[in-house]
């Protein structure tokens, strides 16, 4: 059975749309008709309809086409859509299945995280585990220092310009530039690392997730307690944990 006039339009537009979507550079029309396997004057004409709605540009120039900004404003309102907590549950669980201790998921607020996610916990860290809608100082915190160091420079200075580095701890950095060289080395190798910098009791790790646009959104971190896991071991779980965080990002529409 065919479909309905409607649909076969429909199908031939979105036919034209993919083939300049897989494209790496805008496309004569001769290739681009090849590309979706249409007849030249079906594409033609849909062509125009395209570029009439701002779907498809055309080159006067250059005798090319390329996809419009209308099709960047729809997938940029799409992927913020996309609510980073359920895209990430899966593997958070699978990370938890691994390490047996807490995983948690943050966003930044200002110079605070807040938990927007988190997995079941050992009785042992009940006291402290994070819970969504948690909030705590970015800047003791494996998740806020991670986001920290992946903002741009202009940015980190002007939040760190009117921030009070509280200390916590002893373990708590509290001096600006021995901060700036934490976040720094941070971004250099990839994850963070919180040493009873919040808690005596807690150290934990994070790993950022970046969206599309490859700006970070959001972070995972495995909380573990001191008197169960040592240091070491809590490094050992970065590769899993930068890559589930990988996995998150890629699902955001990250690519990179």
């Amino acid at each position: 059975m065919t479909g309905t006039p409607q649909r076969d339009v429909l199908n031939k537009s979105v036919a034209l749309i993919d083939a300049l979507s897989r494209a790496t550079e805008p496309m004569r029309f001769v290739d681009l008709v090849k590309a979706a396997g249409l007849p030249k004057s079906t594409s033609h004409r849909l062509l125009g309809s395209l570029s009439r709605e701002g779907l498809v540009v055309f080159d006067e120039k250059n005798q090319r086409y390329r996809l419009g900004l209308k099709i960047m404003t729809w997938a940029s309102k799409t992927w913020n859509n996309v609510e980073v907590a359920g895209v990430a549950q899966d593997d958070m669980n699978m990370l938890h299945a691994k390490v047996n201790e807490q995983v948690s998921l943050a966003v930044r607020d200002g110079m605070e995280v807040v938990y927007v996610r988190a997995t079941e916990c050992n009785q042992q860290l009940n006291i402290i585990a994070s819970q969504i809608g948690d909030r705590e100082p970015a800047h003791c915190t494996a998740v806020g220092k991670v986001m920290l160091a992946h903002l741009p420079a202009p940015k980190l200075e002007a939040l760190l310009s009117s921030a009070t580095l509280t200390r916590f701890t002893e373990h708590t950095i509290t001096a600006p530039a021995a901060f700036k060289e934490e976040l720094a080395q941070i971004k250099l190798q990839g994850f963070s690392c919180s040493d009873r910098e919040k808690h005596d009791m807690v150290r934990g790790i994070a790993a950022p997730i970046f969206n599309f646009e490859g700006r970070v959104i959001a972070a995972i971190n495995i909380w573990a307690p001191v008197f169960r896991i040592e240091q070491d071991v809590l490094l050992s779980w970065t590769d899993i944990l930068i890559q589930a965080a990988l996995n998150v990002s890629r699902k955001m529409g990250y690519t990179a």
